[in-house]
């Protein structure tokens, strides 16, 4: 699941997929507050607070996002934990939509990309715990993604 994260920072934010951080170790935390670039998280009954990284310019967490709580040699960072959806997207917006059925929020601008409505999408979505919402960090048309031949 981390590479699937790794991937929507890629998609996300072509500077930050640079300089991404590999062969940490990964675990999943919950939101507890954002502060600046940084988020405090809830792990495994701890808290820790650490930066943020490869999420869209803008971005505001929500107490109960889930996300990956990341160790690099430079130390932790709070990464996207995404789950991606595809279908076509209807009835959207630059801050809301459907996808195969279910309720997205684009929490930054620029998320959607344009195109992303001709045909099958794919959204890279945040889920909150509290409350179910899907917040997209990425919203792109899946025919702009490679396809590996059989």
């Amino acid at each position: 699941m981390a590479a699937g994260a790794a991937g929507a920072a890629a998609l996300v934010n072509e500077t930050a997929a640079q300089a991404a951080p590999s062969g940490g170790k990964a675990r999943i935390a919950r939101v507890v507050r954002q502060t600046g670039s940084s988020a405090e998280v809830e792990v495994e009954g701890a808290t820790r607070t650490a930066p943020l990284f490869g999420f869209p310019d803008g971005w505001r967490m929500r107490q109960g996002d889930r996300v990956l709580l990341t160790a690099t040699a430079g130390g932790a960072l709070v990464m996207p934990l995404v789950e991606p959806i595809q279908g076509r997207l209807e009835g959207g917006s630059q801050s809301s939509a459907r996808i195969a059925g279910r309720a997205v929020v684009a929490r930054s601008a620029g998320t959607i990309e344009q195109g992303a409505a001709a045909g099958d999408s794919v959204a890279f979505c945040v889920r909150n715990d509290a409350d179910g919402t899907l917040s997209a960090v990425a919203v792109r048309p899946a025919s702009s993604f490679a396809v590996n031949p059989e």
